[in-house]
């Protein structure tokens, strides 16, 4: 089962792959998903939230978001990624005649820590080695 945003490229989707595919109105309704998902009993959930994780800090934290609520449900999750040339989501991908890499959790866990990351301009303050004392 696989869980992407967008109803058209939903349906699209599911008829390119033969995946069954539930669909959110956006990445940060994913919550949506969860009753879905206990009535169906799926072995396996796939995440394929547009390429714009990679950039896009809101997506990326619904994405680490929606993976550590399903992998704490009990689900097999993975992370479906593909190169941004390929398209924005998962049916251009699949339109395309591609096939998105499936990753771990771990990458949607990464993504959603960097999409919080904030630029910091401070200035760091400096020792010379010979200064720092010997630790013990």
């Amino acid at each position: 089962m696989r869980i992407t945003e967008g109803e058209l490229k939903a349906d699209l989707a599911t008829a390119l792959s033969g995946v069954l595919i539930i669909v959110v109105p956006g990445v940060a309704t994913w919550r949506q998903v969860l009753p879905m998902l206990q009535v169906l009993q799926p072995r396996q959930v796939l995440l394929a939230f547009d390429v714009d994780w990679r950039t896009n800090p809101h997506v990326a934290k619904a994405l680490g978001q929606a993976a550590f609520a399903l992998v704490k449900a009990g689900y097999e999750v993975q992370v479906e990624d593909w190169e941004p040339a390929l398209g924005k989501g998962i049916d251009d991908v699949l339109a395309a005649g591609h096939t998105p890499a499936c990753a771990s959790v771990a990458l949607a866990f990464g993504a959603a820590l960097r999409g919080q990351a904030r630029v910091w301009t401070g200035q760091l303050c400096t020792v010379a080695a010979g200064e720092v004392p010997p630790w013990r």
